[in-house]
């Protein structure tokens, strides 16, 4: 075999040579390019937090059904909570972040850098103001995704436990049905989701609603609500109003 390579001599340190490092350099420009560094702005940040940790409990969808109801009255009640939360979150939501904000900076003298009364454009698009709205913004994007998302794993929950059934038609006087929870065994019966009439129509017996109502209308409601969400707005043009005017 051959020999094995002569070992390296131990060094000295047990330690690693670094390049030097301009500490205070470093910090100032940290310090110069953040817009953390004042007490104004860290309370607004935790308004922003705090408003946007409230609207997360905020239910898109109506999901408490404990009773069957015809397709148009499912319809009816699904808009109608959808609209309620979508006018909380472009009413009350965005004006309790736009008070927040400016009672923060309230007491900011106008020409400072977190001035609310601000009107120069270049200046605001060059400043720290610019980026602490931008930093609100992303808040509310990422609260309404996690908001849509909730809801949707809910809505979703909903619909598979209010269509558990297993139906068996034997003939037109024998059918068998039986309900399986998808999460709690215990739990073996639970009305329908939908009422459905049988009855004369044009010389034949028909439905009282279509039948393919049921599998579309759910996923209808569920779009119609995430579509009204693209309507809430920004919060610089409240905030700023001199600038946007």
């Amino acid at each position: 075999l051959p020999q094995p390579p002569p070992r390296a001599k131990a060094p000295y340190l047990g330690v690693v040579s670094l390049p030097a490092y301009d500490f205070q350099q470093m910090r100032q420009s940290f310090a110069d390019s953040t817009f953390l560094g004042s007490p104004e702005v860290i309370a607004a940040m935790g308004v922003v937090r705090a408003e946007c940790n409230k609207m997360l409990e905020l239910p898109l969808y109506h999901t408490d059904l404990i009773k069957g109801m015809e397709v148009s009255d499912f319809q009816r009640v699904q808009q109608e909570q959808a609209k309620a939360a979508t006018a909380t979150l472009k009413r009350v939501w965005c004006e309790a972040l736009r008070q927040g904000i400016c009672d923060c900076f309230a007491d900011q003298p106008e020409g400072s850098e977190y001035s609310v009364q601000i009107h120069d454009k270049p200046a605001f698009e060059a400043g720290r103001l610019r980026k602490f709205l931008l930093n609100v913004n992303y808040a509310m994007e990422d609260t309404l995704r996690v908001l849509t998302e909730d809801s949707l794993h809910k809505y979703a929950e909903f619909i598979k436990v209010a269509t558990a059934y297993d139906v068996t038609v034997h003939d037109t006087k024998n059918v068998s049905v039986s309900y399986q929870h998808p999460t709690n065994p215990t739990i073996k019966e639970r009305p329908p989701l939908f009422h459905l009439e049988l009855g004369p129509s044009e010389g034949a017996f028909d439905y009282s609603t279509p039948v393919h109502t049921f599998e579309a209308e759910p996923i209808v409601i569920f779009e119609q609500a995430i579509g009204m969400l693209h309507d809430v707005p920004q919060l610089a043009a409240a905030v700023l109003r001199r600038l946007f005017l």
